[in-house]
């Protein structure tokens, strides 16, 4: 499992998100959401850069890079991220920079998250199931949602999802 790190716009939560989402706990949208958290990585970068494998190009394997392009950015995120992690990734990641914050499920080719971004799931999830930053804190449960999205709401685009495993970098020390 490879991590890969990105920088997106920080989401504080508004009132009017809360009504429409019904998360009325949740403070702050930690997440690859391409509506809730767009990236900041907008510009190519050098040729010889190296991506994570992934379908999103704005995910970089070479984490000062990134922060050497959004040096001058504010309001920033830095996640760093595993995509389809296959156990619990709450210890993978052992740049002490960066904290665990959970797993989001996504749906691949909108990147929409499934958690925040689709007006909810009621038959696989409630809101007290993810934490104040938009996220399922355990793999186990995450997976779980995973699996009954699919199963449950066969004919919903945004129930086919990856699941993502964020860090969000707390400081450059």
């Amino acid at each position: 499992m490879e991590v890969g790190y990105v920088a997106v716009e920080t989401f504080h939560t508004t009132e009017k998100y809360k009504e429409w989402s019904k998360l009325f706990h949740v403070i702050e949208v930690v997440s690859l959401d391409c509506a809730l958290c767009p990236r900041i990585l907008k510009t190519s970068v050098p040729d010889d850069s190296k991506y994570l494998p992934s379908s999103y190009e704005d995910i970089l394997n070479n984490l000062d890079l990134l922060l050497h392009i959004v040096s001058d950015k504010k309001d920033t995120q830095i996640l760093a991220v595993i995509n389809e992690p296959d156990e619990d990734s709450t210890s993978l990641l052992t740049d002490k920079r960066f904290k665990f914050y959970g797993y989001d499920l996504l749906e691949d080719s909108t990147r929409i998250s499934a958690l925040t971004n689709c007006g909810g799931f009621d038959k696989v999830f409630s809101p007290k199931d993810i934490s104040e930053y938009g996220l399922i804190k355990e793999f186990d449960k995450a997976k779980h949602i995973q699996f009954l999205l699919e199963n449950e709401y066969p004919y919903e685009n945004h129930a086919f999802c990856k699941l993502w495993a964020i860090w969000k970098m707390e400081s450059l020390n």
